[in-house]
């Protein structure tokens, strides 16, 4: 497991990026999270993970 130190970020869409930001991404806003733990994935599950998904939506 990794821990994920707790934090506070800005989620959403910016004014900065104008059209690239889909009207469901604002208004951007504050989110605060606590830190947590994560188990750890290796490359080759997330490879194998990418792959079916991406078939998954043909």
């Amino acid at each position: 497991m990794i821990r994920v130190d707790g934090g506070t970020f800005t989620m959403g869409g910016t004014s900065e990026q104008g059209s690239d930001a889909e009207s469901d991404e604002k208004p951007a806003h504050q989110v605060t999270l606590s830190s947590y733990y994560i188990g750890e994935t290796g490359s080759y599950q997330l490879k194998a993970f990418s792959t079916e998904s991406i078939c998954d939506m043909a």
